[in-house]
């Protein structure tokens, strides 16, 4: 730790930065420009932080600033102009400046969770762009000039203030994962559907009641994500039904009171949402769903479940939960691959025999029903047992993190080095050893960890003996 403080120092040299030993920079009442104000505010450690990630962004063409107290655009992020990703999210930086043009190959661009409210015209000239990040900021519009990023092929503008659609995304069809939830949208334009390489389209949180058929014609080969809760959906659009390659939609928190017969089409579903809503049946045609592996239904209004659901056999989350069923299907228990069965706060009088023998069961749950009796006592019992079971494996989980978090804290921290060729084969010979723990304790190999772990310590305290002679 260094004390640089009350002195008229303007800006810190990057090259502080490289000093792999510096832990912390106090440069307090200096009036100091590098690094930001903000982020000197965060304090001596944040100071060297911030230094030191400037210093290797050029090798890494990296530079993440995130969480830094940053209010402005830094000097530093555009001075580089190899850099091919920043990271500025989690500040409160409230504009983009000009000089961002600099950036003539940047690839990801992060500003989530600032305070912007207007995006410049600049932007449209990063046409390197391919992912571009502004989630959770004041945006109401996006720049005439945005149609220009060509290359772009991730947009994330969720979490801001569009009431309308932005139609200057209708000729980036390029795009292949769109979130846009969390805004005031009250329409989807028909262009919309000519996303062919769409494989992933967020408008939860929205204000939409309809949504065109256009829709399914989005990414007719590749689309795999659709995500239109918390909006004012009365039906599921019809046009999403053929859309094959569909593997996970989440329609929770609407008004839909039914789902179209056609949704058993979808095949290779393997999560669908539907809970928050007014369900009073589900079609028999959902036996076509043989790759579904959860199927999230609470707080709907559910009377009977159709036999077919027992055909689900890769089923591991079920959720019926706040529904009106009086029954369950006897047979149940032959989803042997269930992990998750909510029950809860329903009409029900019996249980199917077999749940007991149920091998998979992690979280189970049936209070606020009918049962009486030997029933009620029964239902108890099952939720106790697979309770002890969850708490069981609960416990053998967290003694194993604790076996890895004590290995962890025996590894020695690696020392940053700026050049290979300068270091003695002995320094690469431990680098590869601490490598080789690093990986053993990633797979949880504990037995193979713990004799790497010996090796280092002899290793070092060979090393050491040799520097005391």
């Amino acid at each position: 730790e260094r004390d640089a403080a009350d002195n008229k120092i303007e800006m810190l040299p990057i090259g502080i930065g490289k000093l792999t030993n510096l832990e912390a920079l106090d440069i307090q009442r200096n009036g100091c420009l590098r690094p930001p104000k903000g982020t000197q505010q965060k304090g001596p450690v944040a100071v060297v932080e911030y230094l030191q990630r400037v210093a290797h962004a050029e090798k890494r063409k990296l530079l993440d600033l995130s969480d830094f107290g940053l209010t402005t655009f830094p000097v530093d992020a555009v001075a580089l102009g190899n850099m091919t990703e920043l990271n500025l999210s989690n500040n409160t930086v409230a504009s983009v400046p000009g000089e961002i043009v600099a950036l003539t190959r940047v690839v990801v661009l992060r500003l989530a969770e600032n305070s912007i409210r207007k995006l410049s015209s600049v932007v449209g000239k990063l046409t390197t762009l391919e992912t571009l990040d502004l989630k959770n900021n004041s945006l109401e519009t996006l720049p005439p000039t945005f149609p220009h990023l060509a290359n772009l092929l991730h947009l994330d503008v969720s979490g801001n203030q569009f009431c309308i659609f932005p139609s200057e995304l209708e000729k980036l069809t390029q795009i292949e994962h769109l979130n846009l939830t969390e805004n005031q949208l009250t329409r989807i334009p028909v262009w919309m559907g000519a996303y062919a390489k769409m494989n992933a389209v967020l408008l939860g949180g929205n204000g939409l009641s309809t949504v065109p058929n256009s829709i399914g014609g989005m990414g007719p080969l590749v689309l795999s994500t659709v995500n239109l809760s918390n909006n004012g959906l009365l039906k599921v659009p019809s046009a999403l039904c053929g859309v094959l390659t569909l593997k996970r939609c989440t329609f929770s928190g609407n008004a839909l009171n039914e789902l179209p017969a056609q949704i058993g089409r979808l095949v290779h579903l393997e999560e669908l949402w539907v809970d928050s809503n007014q369900l009073a049946r589900l079609p028999p045609s959902i036996n076509g769903w043989k790759s579904l592996t959860a199927l999230y239904l609470h707080n709907n209004k559910l009377q009977a479940l159709p036999r077919v659901i027992v055909e689900l056999e890769g089923l591991a989350v079920l959720t019926l939960s706040s529904n009106e069923l009086s029954d369950l299907p006897w047979n149940l228990p032959v989803l042997t691959n269930l992990e998750e069965l909510w029950l809860d706060s329903n009409k029900l009088s019996l249980l199917p025999q077999g749940l007991e023998s149920m091998p998979n069961v992690k979280d189970f749950t049936c209070k606020n029903n009918e049962f009486e009796g030997k029933e009620l006592q029964r239902a108890n019992d099952l939720m106790e047992r697979f309770e002890n079971t969850q708490v069981s494996k609960i416990l053998a989980t967290k003694r194993k993190e604790e076996e890895r978090a004590a290995m962890q804290a025996r590894m020695p921290e690696h020392t940053a080095v700026e050049s290979v060729d300068d270091r003695d084969p002995r320094e690469l010979e431990l680098e590869q050893l601490r490598d080789e723990l690093e990986e053993a304790m990633r797979n949880d190999n504990l037995e193979a960890a713990q004799e790497i772990q010996e090796k280092l310590d002899a290793f070092e305290a060979e090393g050491r003996e040799d520097e005391e002679d």
